[in-house]
């Protein structure tokens, strides 16, 4: 093959990986005269769900790809390129969480979104092509439910402590004793001097 026809073979592959359905057949039919692809070509659309945070891996079902096969990868009606490999070259990738398998044709999206959810549709160029149609839908994560303690109540500790309570209790009731009798003592030499400042509410 030339370099002319080299080219040109490119420019043809390219067009026919990146025409819709419709214009591929009716282009076949221009070339052919004939439809080729026929009423399914474009096979099967296989629905698939998953929720966000997720992984999904859409399997083309191929194995034993070569070096020189293109695969290539799209999203929407519109057909936007998210993943073109060509011969041994990966020209697109649009995300890094998007990994192919040059081997199968399948590819692994990682840490799915709902910006996900769409039509996705691969082609494998070679002497056999195929085309593979998926449509995904990605749902919103399960809600992450807290886990609530008890609520906290101060005296808790206290009561599961009983033994600190009455030591409390106690030590409190020997120092009023203690300071009872200390003031009353000072009071009653207070009083010998004639100076009582004893406070009454104090018992």
């Amino acid at each position: 093959m030339t370099v002319a026809q080299h080219g040109v073979a490119r420019y043809l592959k390219r067009y026919i990986t990146e025409a819709d359905h419709p214009t591929l057949q009716n282009f076949l039919r221009f070339c052919t005269g004939s439809n080729l692809l026929g009423s399914c070509g474009q096979g099967e659309t296989v629905a698939v769900t998953r929720k966000a945070g997720e992984n999904i891996t859409l399997q083309t079902g191929v194995t034993g790809l070569h070096g020189d096969d293109q695969i290539f990868w799209s999203k929407g009606e519109e057909r936007f390129v998210i993943m073109n490999f060509d011969e041994g070259v990966l020209v697109r990738k649009t995300s890094e969480r998007f990994h192919l398998d040059i081997k199968t044709g399948s590819l692994t999206m990682c840490s799915l979104s709902i910006n996900d959810s769409g039509l996705y549709q691969g082609q494998i160029i070679n002497g056999k092509s195929s085309q593979h149609s998926f449509n995904l839908t990605v749902l919103e994560a399960d809600p992450i439910t807290p886990t609530d303690g008890p609520p906290h109540d101060p005296s808790a500790h206290t009561r599961s402590h009983p033994d600190v309570a009455i030591v409390v209790v106690v030590v409190a009731a020997v120092a009023a004793v203690v300071s009872v009798a200390a003031v009353a003592a000072v009071c009653a030499v207070q009083h010998k001097k004639g100076k009582c400042w004893c406070n009454s509410d104090v018992i």
